[in-house]
């Protein structure tokens, strides 16, 4: 019954700089080697990114942990995926049930991708392949579209969108918190139009190939 004040830090919007908060706890356990550092710049960003109240950000924190949690198990990956979904879908059942949702811009969004559907089921062949371009009209206004993925879909077509979400996931495979990151901001946000996704893929990618490179290279020395 009282009010809050999302906190939006130097960005315009929460859910963007939650969006930041989110690329740096992925990033602190990948690239700072310092344990003090690392734990200190991950409690700042957990504070920043709580704060903003983006229910997106809360969303990946409570996936990403119980992701870290399940990895902890000695069980097959089967059984950990399997884990994984039960827990995630308990804790997502359980904040359900508080209401939580009904106070968020969740069915906005919704609506949203539903208008998206009827778009895509009323379009040609050619707008389905190559999309229909930017600032999309519907019903006589101009359509925004939250959705990354949908966003892709609808604005550039189904072939460079394939495309590009595949060499997305090409280049971040190797990291599976990267993986549920783009995931869960992908569909709430539309991430492929922001030039820094693509810096920092790059960067963790660049960083990943150093460092098996160079595990490599020891090995091969080690072994002749």
């Amino acid at each position: 019954g009282i009010t809050v004040p999302a906190i939006p830090g130097y960005m315009y919007e929460p859910l963007q700089s939650s969006f930041i908060y989110g690329i740096n706890i992925v990033l602190a356990n990948v690239i700072m080697h310092d344990a003090k550092k690392r734990n200190r710049f991950l409690a700042i960003n957990y504070l920043a990114g709580l704060i903003t109240f983006s229910t997106t950000f809360y969303l990946f924190i409570v996936i990403y942990n119980i992701s870290k949690v399940v990895t902890l198990f000695n069980f097959s990956s089967l059984l950990k995926i399997i884990t994984w979904f039960f827990i995630t879908l308990l804790v997502s059942f359980v904040i359900y049930l508080s209401g939580y949702f009904t106070h968020t811009s969740l069915g906005v969004r919704f609506d949203t991708m539903l208008i998206t559907k009827d778009i895509f089921i009323g379009s040609s062949l050619n707008t389905i392949l190559f999309g229909n371009g930017y600032n999309l009209i519907f019903s006589g206004e101009k359509l925004s579209l939250d959705s990354g993925f949908f966003k892709l879909l609808i604005e550039q077509g189904v072939i460079l969108a394939l495309f590009l979400v595949g060499l997305f996931f090409k280049y971040t495979s190797y990291n599976k918190f990267l993986v549920i990151f783009i995931l869960i901001y992908g569909l709430t946000m539309p991430i492929f139009s922001y030039p820094i996704i693509y810096v920092v893929i790059a960067l963790m990618y660049c960083f990943y190939s150093t460092k098996k490179l160079n595990y490599e290279y020891s090995e091969y020395i080690h072994n002749n």
